[in-house]
């Protein structure tokens, strides 16, 4: 029951920061602070930090994402952990459908081009590339945790999966791509798209349901 509460709150938390941030981006609110920051960072890139920048958006990548939903949600069923390749596959997919969603509603520019290393195109708020990650991690997380032998492992598990998520994250404010509240939204949206459907597929009613039609 405690893991239970903790988990709607840190989901409820999420949610109401999304709120806020997508409001605040909407009004202009954060302008100064996101141009500060990608300002500082453009001041502090160095040949070193571009390399591992560019290493580490990678795993951000739709591509790289994609493929590896379909490996672990393959992993988890065959290994007839079901709900958990369920659960991966719809926190993957709603990040991407609210991100997408978002992108058209609020129509936000990224930084201008002379911050940028790479140029995707398309809008900045939220990113994709934090929430995407964010959802993949966030579900896998919350199955290797599970699975852990001892609270040490819980431990390591769960600070690889926080810092490999702040690094995406990172990563995409370096290249110059996002700013700063577009990575905090995004990482939110990883987080709550990770939490429902971890908490969806296993109220009662629907767990009865997916077991019937997978009888």
């Amino acid at each position: 029951m405690v893991r239970a509460a903790l988990l709607a709150g840190v989901l409820v938390a999420c949610i109401a920061a999304f709120i806020w941030l997508l409001q605040q981006t909407a009004h202009g609110t954060t302008d100064a602070f996101d141009r500060a920051v990608v300002a500082w960072v453009v001041g502090h890139r160095n040949p070193d930090l571009t390399a591992i920048a560019a290493d580490l958006t990678a795993l951000g990548s739709r591509t790289l994402l994609t493929i590896a939903t379909v490996l672990i949600a393959a992993l988890l069923w065959t290994s007839r952990r079901r709900l958990a390749a369920l659960d991966t596959v719809l926190a993957c997919t709603a990040a991407n459908l609210i991100t997408s969603a978002t992108k058209a509603l609020l129509e936000r520019p990224r930084p201008a081009l002379d911050a940028q290393l790479v140029h995707p195109g398309g809008y900045s708020f939220p990113s994709g590339h934090s929430s995407g990650i964010t959802a993949l991690l966030t579900a896998t997380a919350l199955h290797t945790i599970e699975a852990a032998a001892t609270p040490a492992q819980r431990i390591v598990l769960g600070v690889f999966h926080a810092l490999l998520i702040l690094a995406v994250g990172w990563s995409r404010i370096y290249l110059g791509v996002h700013y700063p509240t577009d990575v905090v939204a995004g990482i939110c949206v990883g987080v709550a798209c990770g939490l429902a459907a971890h908490g969806l597929l296993r109220t009662r009613a629907i767990v009865r349901q997916i077991r019937s039609l997978l009888a």
